[in-house]
C-alpha cells in the first residue's frame, strides 16, 4: 500500500518578527547581540500518512497519523497531553510520543511539526512541554514543515519531518527502538543545495515555563549550574552573555503532585558539519537556561576560538557563519526518561556513562545512604566551585534510602526537607576507589499538627516573633536566577480544606509560635489562633470555622481566569486548585488553560464537591509568536464557555497563533453558544513582563492605546480596521479584565482605558479575576458577583442565564467589600430613563475587611467621593444633563487582618456601569471622551 497525501489548509505565510512583544525571542537576540536575516522559509504545508509496518518489525513498534481509530495504548497521556487528531504518535510499548500535525501550532513557534508530548506507554505521566526548533537564534527565521511521515523500519518506530526551502532542505528524525527504550533519539539535517539566506545556527527551545518542570544544567566538567541559573529573562547583555555553558544535559524534573514521577533528560549527542566529500567536522554545543526555556544551540561551523564555557567572542563569531552549497549538518540528541522526580537518576547516566574514555575519566564513585525523612531532597556541590558548582540531586525511596554517582573530587552535600529543615556534610571522594557509605542521616525533629475537618476554610499559618512563616509544598530544589527563588506551584503558607474527606488531615511544622487565620471569603468571619509546636511532639489545631455574616441572594461569586496544571506554565493538580477555590468560598471556577481547552468534571466528582460549586470549561488564548499578520501578537484572550473535546488537539482550542484579535473573535463566534470574548491583563506594569497585554501594544501597531484619543485618531485607528471577510473589528470584544489578581496599580491604568471604551460607545463588561497558577497565588481573589433573575443556587445552575448577565454587565469585582449599586431601579449594566435620580450604594463588610471611601465616577471622570468606614449605605442625588453612564468604586486602606489573609491585596470593589438614558428617546447615547 503506498502512501496517502494530504494538503494542509493552513498554509498561510508565516513570519514572526523581531523587536515584538513576545517573550524570550527579544532575550536570545539580545543576549547574543546577532543581526537578524531575512525571512528563511514560508510555503504551503502537506502531510504524509503512515506506512504499514513490515510483518518482520516488532508488533510493540507503532507510528502513525492520530485518527478517531488509533489504539489506546499508543496514545500519550498526562497533565500536559495536547495531542489529537491530526498529530502523529509514536511507541516503542515503553515510551509513547506525540508530534504536532502541520495543521497545528506549538507553544512559542506558529507551526507544527515539533515535539510536544513524551511519557511512558499507559501510565498517564506526560509533563512535556515542548522541544520547538529555532534557527539563526531567532523565532523570526524558521523552517515550516511542509511534510510528515510515520514509517517502521530497521527495527525503529520513527516520524520524520521535511521541509524544503529557499534553497535548504531540512529533515528531522523522531525515533524509538527497542534497545534503549526509554530514549527517544531526534536526528536533523540541513543541507544546503542552492544558494539562499544565511543560515549560522540550529537551536533546540527545551521549554519548562516558570513553574512546571524544574531545570537542572548538568556537565562533566568546567562550570556547573544545576538548580542555580545565573541570567534572568530580563537581565544585561553581558550578564546573560555570561551565563552560557557547554552542558553535557539538562534533567527536567516533574511534579509528583501532578502525576506519577518522572524526569527527562535532555543530551545533546553530537553535531557534525558534512563538506560535500563528505568529511565530518564536529561542532559545538552550548546551552543557555532561563527558568521559562533552555536555549541547546549548535553553530553550523566550528568555533574559532573553541572554549570550555563559550562567551560573547563565540556568540559574536555566529554572524559570521553559513553553510555553504553542497555541505551539509547533522545534529544528533535524546531525550532520556526516568520514573522518578530527581536529577540523580538521569545524571549517573552523564558522570558513568559509556562515552567517557576511561584514560581520561576516573570511574565515577557511588555515594549511598539513607535520610530519615522519605520526602528530602539531597543536593550535591563540588567544593570550591560555588553555589554555581551544582552536580545533582537525589530523591530518596519510600524507606529513605538513597544512591548516586559523582566523579572523584570534594563536595558539600545539602539535606533539605519540610518544615525549613537543612542537615549540611561535606564527603571527599578524591582517592576513593569503592563506594562510599554515607550511613544515616538524621533530620532536626518537626511536628505533625492535626487540622480541623468537615469545613470549607483557608488556614494562613505565619510565624510569631523568630519563628519564620512556614513553607508548603516546596519541592525542595532550591531553584534561583537571578539569585532570586523561583517558586513551584504548590508553594504557599496556607493549607486548603474544602470540608471533604480528601482534604489534608496534617501538616508539618518546625518548632516554635504560630498565628493561624481562617478565612472563607468576604461574606463570612475571620477566626485566629496561636499555635506553640514543640520539637518531635504532635499537636492539634483548635481553630473555629468562620461563620456567614452575610447572604447574597440573587448574586453568584465567580472566577473566570483560572488555571491549572493543563497549562503550560503550572503544575497545580486540579483536585488541589478546586481545594483552594472552594475554602476561598468561590462558587463559579471557569477553567482558562493556556490554549488547551480545560475541564475540572472528573476532579470535581472525584472530590465530592459538585453541591458546592460548578466549573465551566474555558479557555485562554495565548499569542506569544508575532508574524506578519500580526506583528505584536494579541495579547493573552479568555473564550468562555468552550466545548472540551478531549479527542482533538488542545482539547479543541481554536488553532490562535498569527491571528490578529477580530480573527480570534471571529473564530469565537464560530463556537457552540459563541462564548464570552474576554482581553485578560492589558496593561502590565512589571518591569519583566511586557507580553500578553493588548493595549500595551497593540498587536499591529505596537503603539500602546491611548485613552485620551478618539478611537480614529492614531494610534487607536487600528482597532476599527475591519476584517475583510468577517467585517469584525479588533474591538469587538465583550469583556475587558478591569482587575487581575492584587495588581491594584494595573487596575487603575486599565480602569482609564475601560472607561475611554464606554465613553465612546463600546459597552464592554468590566471583569475582576484572580488569573491563579499556584497556591501562592489566592484564586477566586478578585472575583465577580453576577446577578442571576432566578436562582441562585449552583445545585440548579442555569449557564445561559449566567453568561448572558455576564456579557451585559450585570456585575461587580470585589477583593473584600460587597456592593449593591442602584440608581432608581437599576443596577450595574442595566439602562436608566430619565434625568434625574438617587444613586443608592450599599456597602457590606466583614471586620475583617476595610473600607473607607466610595467614589462615584461619571463618564470616566470623578464626579464624588464619600467617606465610609466599613458597612455603610450612600445615597447621591444625581442629575444628567445628556445621556451617560456612571460607575461605583468602594476602597480600603490594606492593613490589620486583611492584610495578614491577603497579603498584597487592596480591599477594592467596581461595579459595571449604569447607563442613563437622560434625554428619555429611548436608547443610550455614549457621551465624549471629554464630558462629565
Amino acid at each position: 500500500m503506498s502512501p496517502t497525501r494530504t494538503v494542509s489548509k493552513r498554509s498561510r505565510r508565516r513570519r514572526t518578527r523581531r523587536g515584538s512583544a513576545a517573550p524570550f525571542s527579544f532575550t536570545l537576540s539580545l543576549a547574543l547581540s546577532l543581526s537578524l536575516a531575512p525571512p528563511l522559509f514560508s510555503s504551503p504545508s502537506t502531510a504524509r500518512a503512515s506506512s504499514p509496518a513490515p510483518a518482520s518489525e516488532p508488533a510493540s513498534l507503532r507510528a502513525g497519523k492520530i485518527t478517531a481509530d488509533t489504539p489506546e495504548a499508543v496514545r500519550i497521556r498526562g497533565s500536559d497531553a495536547i495531542a489529537g487528531l491530526g498529530d502523529w504518535y509514536l511507541s516503542n510499548g515503553t515510551l509513547c510520543a506525540a508530534v504536532l500535525g502541520t495543521e497545528h501550532h506549538g507553544t512559542l513557534v506558529p507551526s507544527g511539526g515539533n515535539l510536544v508530548d513524551l511519557g511512558h506507554c499507559g501510565r498517564g505521566d506526560d509533563q512535556f512541554i515542548g522541544l520547538e526548533p529555532m534557527f539563526n537564534l531567532s523565532r523570526d527565521e524558521m523552517f515550516r514543515i511542509r511534510e510528515i511521515e510515520a514509517q517502521v523500519v530497521d527495527g525503529r518506530a520513527q516520524i520524520v519531518t521535511r521541509a524544503l526551502e529557499d534553497g535548504l532542505t531540512l529533515t528531522t528524525r523522531y525515533a524509538l527502538d527497542l534497545a534503549q527504550p526509554d530514549r527517544l533519539t531526534i536526528r536533523t539535517r540541513i543541507e544546503r543545495h542552492a544558494a539562499g539566506p544565511r543560515i549560522f545556527a540550529m537551536a533546540d527551545m527545551l521549554l519548562h515555563t516558570v513553574s512546571a518542570l524544574r531545570n537542572f544544567i548538568l556537565n562533566d566538567g568546567g562550570r556547573f549550574s544545576g538548580f542555580r541559573l545565573v541570567a534572568r529573562e530580563d537581565s544585561p547583555y553581558l550578564e546573560i552573555a555570561s551565563s552560557i555553558r557547554t552542558a553535557s544535559g539538562v534533567v527536567l524534573v516533574g511534579n509528583e503532585s501532578q502525576g506519577p514521577a518522572i524526569a527527562y533528560l535532555y543530551r545533546p549527542v553530537k553535531g557534525v558539519a558534512l563538506n560535500s566529500e563528505g568529511t565530518a567536522t564536529p561542532l559545538d554545543h552550548y546551552a543557555l537556561a532561563f527558568t521559562s526555556l533552555t536555549l541547546n544551540n549548535w553553530g553550523t561551523q566550528p568555533s574559532w576560538f573553541p572554549t570550555r564555557d563559550p562567551g560573547v567572542v563565540q556568540a559574536l563569531q555566529l554572524s559570521f557563519m553559513d553553510l555553504p552549497i553542497g555541505e551539509s549538518v547533522v545534529f544528533e540528541r535524546e531525550l532520556q526518561l526516568a520514573q522518578r522526580a530527581d536529577v540523580a537518576t538521569l545524571s549517573d547516566h552523564i558522570y558513568a556513562g559509556p562515552a567517557r574514555d576511561p584514560e581520561v575519566y576516573a570511574p565515577p564513585v557511588r555515594v549511598a545512604g539513607s535520610v530519615d525523612d522519605a520526602g528530602a531532597r539531597i543536593h550535591v556541590f563540588r567544593v570550591g566551585e560555588g553555589e554555581t558548582s551544582h552536580m545533582t540531586m537525589a530523591r530518596p525511596d519510600a524507606s529513605g534510602a538513597f544512591s548516586f554517582q559523582l566523579p572523584r573530587g570534594r563536595y558539600r552535600l545539602e539535606v533539605l526537607a519540610a518544615a525549613g529543615r537543612r542537615v549540611t556534610r561535606e564527603i571527599d571522594l578524591s582517592n576513593t576507589t569503592q563506594d562510599f557509605d554515607l550511613g544515616a542521616i538524621q533530620l532536626a525533629q518537626a511536628s505533625w499538627i492535626t487540622l480541623p475537618r468537615g469545613a470549607p476554610m483557608r488556614l494562613v499559618f505565619q510565624g510569631v516573633g523568630d519563628t519564620p512563616d512556614p513553607v508548603f509544598g516546596d519541592d525542595q530544589s532550591g531553584l534561583t536566577q537571578g539569585g532570586e527563588p523561583k517558586y513551584n506551584s504548590q508553594h504557599t503558607s496556607s493549607v486548603h480544606l474544602a470540608g471533604v474527606d480528601r482534604d489534608p488531615r496534617r501538616v508539618l511544622l518546625a518548632p516554635g509560635r504560630y498565628r493561624v487565620y481562617a478565612t472563607h471569603g468576604p461574606e463570612f468571619s475571620l477566626t485566629q489562633t496561636t499555635l506553640e509546636v514543640s520539637a518531635g511532639k504532635p499537636g492539634k489545631l483548635a481553630i473555629s470555622a468562620p461563620t456567614r455574616l452575610f447572604e447574597t441572594p440573587g448574586w453568584i461569586s465567580a472566577d473566570f481566569h483560572v488555571h491549572a496544571a493543563p497549562s503550560f506554565d503550572s503544575t497545580l493538580p486540579q483536585a488541589e486548585q478546586l481545594r483552594a477555590f472552594v475554602a476561598e468560598g468561590g462558587e463559579v471556577l471557569v477553567a482558562t488553560e493556556h490554549d488547551v481547552v480545560g475541564n475540572y468534571a472528573n476532579a470535581i466528582r472525584e472530590l465530592g464537591l459538585s453541591d458546592r460549586i460548578t466549573t465551566l470549561s474555558g479557555l485562554e488564548v495565548t499569542t506569544i509568536a508575532p508574524t506578519p499578520n500580526n506583528p505584536f501578537t494579541s495579547g493573552h484572550i479568555n473564550l468562555y464557555p468552550v466545548p472540551y473535546r478531549p479527542e482533538r488537539n488542545r482539547a479543541g482550542a481554536i488553532q490562535d497563533e498569527g491571528l490578529r484579535l477580530r480573527e480570534i473573535i471571529a473564530l469565537a463566534r464560530e463556537l457552540p453558544g459563541q462564548p464570552i470574548v474576554q482581553v485578560n491583563h492589558p496593561r502590565w506594569l512589571a518591569r519583566d513582563v511586557d507580553h500578553g497585554s493588548f493595549f500595551d501594544h497593540l498587536s499591529v501597531r505596537g503603539t500602546p492605546f491611548d485613552p485620551s484619543l478618539p478611537f480614529d485618531a492614531a494610534p487607536n485607528a487600528s482597532l476599527l480596521e475591519p476584517d475583510p471577510e468577517t467585517g469584525l473589528r479588533d474591538l469587538d470584544f465583550d469583556a475587558v479584565e478591569v482587575m487581575n489578581a492584587d495588581r491594584v496599580d494595573n487596575y487603575r491604568v486599565v480602569l482609564r482605558d475601560w472607561f475611554s471604551f464606554l465613553s465612546q460607545g463600546r459597552r464592554i463588561a468590566g471583569m475582576a479575576n484572580s488569573d491563579s497558577h499556584s497556591l501562592g497565588r489566592v484564586v477566586s481573589v478578585p472575583r465577580n458577583y453576577v446577578r442571576v433573575e432566578h436562582d441562585d443556587d449552583v445545585r440548579r445552575f442555569d449557564p445561559a442565564a449566567f453568561f448572558a448577565a455576564a456579557r451585559r454587565g450585570h456585575l461587580y469585582g470585589t477583593t473584600g467589600p460587597l456592593l449593591e449599586v442602584s440608581l432608581a431601579d437599576a443596577g450595574p449594566g442595566d439602562r436608566h430613563t430619565g434625568s434625574q435620580a438617587t444613586l443608592k450604594v450599599t456597602v457590606r463588610t466583614a471586620p475583617w475587611v476595610p473600607a473607607n471611601i466610595v467614589r462615584v465616577y461619571l463618564n470616566g471622570h470623578l464626579d464624588s467621593e464619600h467617606a465610609i468606614d466599613g458597612s455603610s449605605s450612600v445615597s447621591i442625588e444625581m442629575k444628567f444633563e445628556r445621556d451617560s453612564y456612571l460607575v461605583v468604586e468602594v476602597e480600603g486602606p490594606p492593613e490589620g487582618d486583611y492584610a495578614a489573609v491577603l497579603p498584597g491585596f487592596t480591599p477594592l470593589a467596581f461595579s459595571n456601569p449604569i447607563f442613563i438614558d437622560a434625554d428619555e428617546d429611548g436608547q443610550w447615547s455614549a457621551p465624549s471622551l471629554t464630558q462629565h
